[in-house]
């Protein structure tokens, strides 16, 4: 049986990953809501167990995995794609700016009925996919006599799930492959004949939709973070070809440009000389002429590093956290910044290398790190919120020479994110930056991005800068100096969120809280009428540990960065010592409970007091171990606690499902930090680890 338990795991946590991972890239609005998608997970998995006793269709779970894909994919070319429009649906609630969603002057609300409706569809068909996978996991849970070892087999599959998957993304192997191996898992994990041929059937339906291929003028990569599009540039009407445009998650993302003189050379006509002067790529060597040393953080496929070699740059470093995005640049872009020997390139996190530098540069470019997606299906941060944030200009400034300059370049979505880019500059320089501000309206993509430009350096140098500025009529119309006057709440590593005008409960979020907890409300009532109870003790157990978990994977991110490698390795440390803690936990009696309660609340304390920045002067191996330890530390005791009550509990399923039901509310709560930072999340788990022990010694009492 622990065999049976293992393999559903595997499944489990495997088609969790691909259809978090998928369904994002393919539905815009899941991009930036991993949570909702990991809440339905959550929410058939729980129904699921408390089911465990009904009889289970696992076909279905393929059947709906597969109209899924065929719904979003549309391999026929049918050109009917409805969710495709629920993120511009939802536009009249978002107050979380999400790009290339135009917020209505007046409510359409029927658009917002429909986005709402879609939006609830979408999370009802995923929750329905992991309800059958739920009730077998239940059912086999309550039949092994040791309920310990049940328990590890479940971990011990969730973390080959987890890798399994993650070895799938590190190969940038696309969605079609992921579904070959969920109907692997599946023929594997089913319980018989029949059953494994049924979802054979669907899910080799699912593979073929996903097979769906691009158009002839499309290359698509699937990297470890996006669904990538490449097109060729072509403007109209004279259909010049000048590079290339690279889409993400089917929205522009960046493009690449040839400004080199050969190539202006050769076309003469099709470039305007002023225009040439204030690109965005010209331009700011005229604040910064000949640097030395560059770093860009944001590097893209190139076109900042092609721009700091076109100025005389002699060592240029691209730091750049998506590997397929610099293997695009390296094989299409026109000037080929990347086969330099100039230059050198580092996939990584621009926080992560910040902190492990000690070059000082002339100039540090922030190019344009606008994220299109989450990091983690955990949180709510962005791959670029710790990025724009106090501690992240700070050390970006201490990499500086002494008469270094700070360029940080922004498509600005919202006037307030300008403003506090603003702030936060002035904070760590002493006095407002510049602003370069090239108009999208009147500025073609063919010279290069648009948006707001912010200078930041030392006063006497940007006395310099602004009579070298003199010099060039068309760098000087549209340079000022900036005025700040709006206040705004700073980024800071606690509040990091750039795209949020204050702190709030946004207006999507809580709408889609609501609608997710009438969910569970209706769907509980009508599956179980007889009034089977939620375990309260279970129940704030999940709701703690998954915050447990946001709190782990948002701390590590600033220690080592916001790469999906971090969040993988995260939730490894965390599933084995929730395993560790297994292994323990036959050895104790169930008397050392308020002991590890103990534990357990001293080092979320500990957590709660002590800064991160007392890992930061270790070496990294050292940093990694004792950051491990000191992150993961409440992981061990909250799974001994977890699986010491697991042990006593005479209905596995119901635990599970309380478990997994208090996971969803956890996921919600996570949203209190848009209001007072992540500091909170160490507070409510607290708080909701205190409030299981009460529950757990009245229970003992009764």
């Amino acid at each position: 049986m622990t065999a049976r338990i293992f393999w559903i795991s595997v499944l489990i946590l495997f088609v969790e990953m691909l259809v978090i991972r998928w369904y994002a890239s393919e539905v815009r609005i899941f991009a930036y809501l991993h949570s909702l998608v990991l809440l339905a997970v959550f929410l058939g998995m729980g129904l699921g167990c408390y089911a465990s006793d009904r009889r289970a269709w696992p076909v279905a779970s393929a059947a709906v995995l597969a109209g899924l894909v065929i719904l979003v994919e549309d391999p026929i070319n049918t050109g009917w794609r409805p969710l495709q429009h629920i993120t511009d649906d939802l536009g009249s609630l978002s107050q979380v700016y999400v790009w290339y969603q135009e917020k209505p002057a007046i409510v359409d609300w029927l658009a917002l009925a429909r986005g709402l409706f879609l939006l609830l569809g979408s999370f009802l068909a995923i929750a329905f996919v992991f309800f059958p996978l739920g009730q077998l996991m239940g059912r086999w849970m309550n039949e092994p006599s040791n309920a310990i070892r049940a328990y590890s087999a479940n971990i011990l599959g969730s973390l080959a799930g987890v890798w399994i998957f993650n070895a799938l993304c590190f190969a940038w192997l696309p969605p079609a492959a992921w579904f070959a191996v969920a109907l692997l898992l599946y023929l594997i994990a089913m319980p018989d004949v029949r059953t494994r041929v049924g979802t054979a059937g669907l899910l080799g339906l699912a593979m073929l939709a996903a097979l769906h291929p691009p158009a002839p003028a499309e290359k698509v990569v699937w990297s470890p973070y996006h669904k990538l599009i490449l097109r060729e540039a072509v403007s109209e009407p004279d259909n010049f070809k000048f590079g290339y445009h690279l889409e993400v998650n089917g929205v522009w993302y960046q493009g690449m440009v040839n400004l080199s003189s050969e190539w202006l050379q050769k076309h003469p006509e099709k470039y305007d000389a002023a225009l040439l002067r204030s690109s965005w790529y010209v331009a700011p060597w005229v604040f910064k002429k000949a640097p030395k040393s560059v770093l860009i953080v944001g590097a893209g496929s190139g076109n900042d590093v092609a721009s700091a070699l076109r100025a005389g740059a002699e060592h240029v470093v691209a730091v750049e956290i998506d590997p397929a995005i610099v293997a695009l640049g390296r094989q299409f872009h026109p000037e080929q910044p990347y086969s330099d020997p100039r230059v050198e390139v580092v996939v990584d996190d621009a926080r992560a290398y910040f902190k492990r530098s000690t070059e000082k540069f002339d100039a540090i470019r922030f190019a344009l790190l606008d994220s299109h997606t989450q990091v983690s299906g955990l949180n709510n941060l962005r791959l670029d919120n710790y990025v724009y944030t106090r501690e992240a200009f700070q050390e970006a400034a201490a990499l500086l020479k002494p008469d270094g300059v700070l360029f940080c370049g922004f498509a600005l979505p919202k006037p307030f994110v300008g403003y506090r880019l603003d702030r936060l500059l002035m904070d760590i320089f002493g006095h407002l930056p510049l602003l370069y501000s090239l108009d999208s309206g009147t500025y073609t993509f063919r010279y290069g991005a648009s948006g707001a430009l912010f200078i930041a350096s030392t006063r006497a140098d940007q006395e310099r800068m602004m009579a070298a500025v003199k010099a060039v009529p068309e760098v000087a119309a549209r340079t000022s100096g900036s005025t700040a006057t709006a206040r705004v709440v700073p980024t800071t590593d606690d509040w990091p969120y750039l795209y949020l005008e204050q702190p709030t409960l946004p207006a999507e979020y809580v709408t889609i809280s609501i609608l997710v907890l009438l969910t569970l409300w209706i769907l509980k009532r009508i599956l179980f009428a007889g009034g089977e109870r939620v375990d309260p003790t279970f129940f704030l157990l999940g709701a703690a540990f998954l915050l447990l978990e946001v709190h782990a994977i948002s701390r590590a991110m600033l220690l080592f960065g916001s790469t999906w490698v971090v969040n993988s390795f995260v939730i490894t440390a965390v599933l084995l010592f929730i395993f560790l803690a297994n292994c323990l936990a036959e050895r104790l009696t169930r008397r050392a409970i308020p002991l590890i309660y103990g534990l357990l609340l001293g080092t979320l304390l500990i957590n709660l007091l002590v800064p991160l920045s007392a890992f930061q002067n270790f070496p990294l191996a050292t940093r990694a171990f004792l950051s491990s330890l000191f992150l993961c530390a409440p992981v061990f005791f909250a799974g001994l606690i977890f699986v010491k009550q697991f042990e006593a509990f005479p209905r596995r399923n119901v635990a599970l499902g309380s478990n997994l039901i208090g996971a969803i509310v956890g996921g919600m709560l996570e949203s209190l930090t848009f209001l007072w930072g992540m500091r909170i999340i160490t507070v409510l788990v607290i708080g909701l680890y205190a409030a299981s022990w009460l529950t757990l010694r009245r229970g003992n009492q009764a």
